[in-house]
């Protein structure tokens, strides 16, 4: 049951009226609030029933049946919570706790997580702390709030901005390539019966493990039974985790097993030239970095960079600077939001250390996935016995970049030297 706001519209694509929206949230306070008094004890369901009928016999005739609707759905929930109280009133414990039904229950959106959700993997983080009943407010009304445990995420992340190619059980959990290691150009203008010139290129194989990134929690029977919408926010909790995790390897992972080789760590490190630019800035050391990438002819000239992976205070940095009349300075080159400078997207990532960046191609960037973000769940050791069951979040990834690619990414391990090489002749 959600209440109204200013400008909210009806199912025809008309505005409700101020008198409408009003009318509609006091309904609402009054519904809660009767079943709220039913659940604990305050009055009878007879009483609440009474309360409700004349909140919606006095309703405007539109009004009426949607009204009707909403108390339905409430009703239903109140129900479900007293017959819980009234079970484990009369010792009616389940003889072994049915994580599936339980989910099926009492958290609608659990359920179907795990009924969609394809296979994948977990980099066990385990939060030592047991999630009890406890835990969470006693007060009711506060159960009722949604996103209470929603972590922020990033307007774009790598894992978005990368492509992903899919991998099956087939695979092995490996992914097989080839890579080049040598190559000679020798293409030339030739006189007439001049010889050819001779190139040469040499391939080797590598296989690339597919690696487990995922978070667990331990979770008592009593708080899927007796704390409503909580379910939900658990799996918005471990998917987040997860999500996070993904991409911070993706970022700055070190390549360490089980680590995945991230973008930064996998990047030809740049040495800024001494080019006497005036004055230069972040704006200007992203577009001589763009232009050491694009002008190398060593592998044809085949890398366009199109991402900037920086941290949010060094895109600070470029988009606040002035000038001497205290303008903001924005090159011709760049958006007003500073999300693109010549043609490149600048990522934010938390992951990515202050003053440092990284510029590449992402079509040279590969994730291979085996599947989305699963939620599993189990027992563990004496856990069945307390009824305490372990969530568990999961996914499976590698992120491919070519040793003979990584020509197409550059890194800045210091910003602030290399804009300052930029103005020296």
């Amino acid at each position: 049951m959600e209440k109204l706001q200013p400008g909210a519209k009806k199912a025809d694509g008309t505005a409700f009226s101020p008198e409408e929206i009003a009318d509609h949230n006091q309904f609402i306070d009054t519904v809660q609030a009767a079943v709220k008094e039913e659940m604990v004890g305050m009055i009878t369901k007879e009483e609440s029933e009474a309360i409700v009928a004349k909140a919606i016999a006095e309703a405007t005739e539109p009004m009426k049946k949607e009204y009707e609707k909403l108390y339905k759905s409430a009703n239903k929930q109140g129900e479900e919570i007293t017959k819980m109280k009234l079970e484990a009133a009369a010792g009616n414990k389940p003889e072994a706790f049915d994580i599936e039904k339980q989910l099926h229950i009492h958290k609608d959106a659990l359920q179907q997580f795990f009924a969609t959700k394809g296979k994948s993997g977990s980099l066990n983080i385990i939060l030592k702390a047991e999630y009890t009943r406890a835990s969470v407010t006693s007060n009711p009304m506060g159960m009722m709030l949604p996103e209470i445990g929603l972590v922020g995420a990033p307007k774009i992340g790598l894992y978005e901005f990368f492509s992903k190619i899919p991998v099956g059980p087939e695979s092995n959990g490996v992914v097989r390539y080839l890579d080049q290691t040598t190559q000679t150009r020798a293409a030339a203008t030739r006189a007439e019966s001049a010889a050819y010139p001779e190139s040469a290129i040499a391939f080797q194989g590598y296989t690339l493990p597919i690696e487990k990134i995922g978070d667990s929690i331990p979770v008592t029977d009593e708080t899927f039974r007796h704390t409503a919408r909580l379910a939900a926010e658990i799996e918005m909790f471990l998917q987040t985790n997860v999500a996070l995790a993904v991409e911070s390897n993706l970022a700055t992972g070190d390549g360490t097993t089980p680590n995945l080789k991230g973008v930064y760590t996998s990047a030809t490190a740049y040495t800024a030239p001494a080019a006497g630019l005036t004055d230069p800035n972040i704006y200007d050391l992203i577009v001589k970095m763009q232009e050491d990438i694009t002008g190398n002819t060593t592998y044809g000239g085949k890398y366009m960079p199109d991402f900037a992976l920086m941290n949010i205070t060094d895109i600070n940095a470029m988009k606040l600077k002035k000038d001497a009349n205290n303008n903001y300075i924005i090159p011709p080159f760049a958006s007003r939001d500073g999300r693109q400078v010549n043609g490149i997207t600048v990522i934010e990532s938390p992951f990515i250390t202050a003053n440092t960046m990284v510029l590449g191609d992402k079509r040279f960037a590969r994730i291979y996935t085996d599947g989305e973000i699963e939620l599993g769940a189990a027992y563990v050791a004496s856990d069945w016995l307390q009824d305490v069951v372990s969530l568990k979040a999961r996914r499976y990834l590698a992120l491919l970049i070519r040793t003979i690619d990584a020509t197409g990414f550059r890194k800045s391990s210091d910003i602030g030297a290399d804009v300052l090489t930029l103005a020296t002749v």
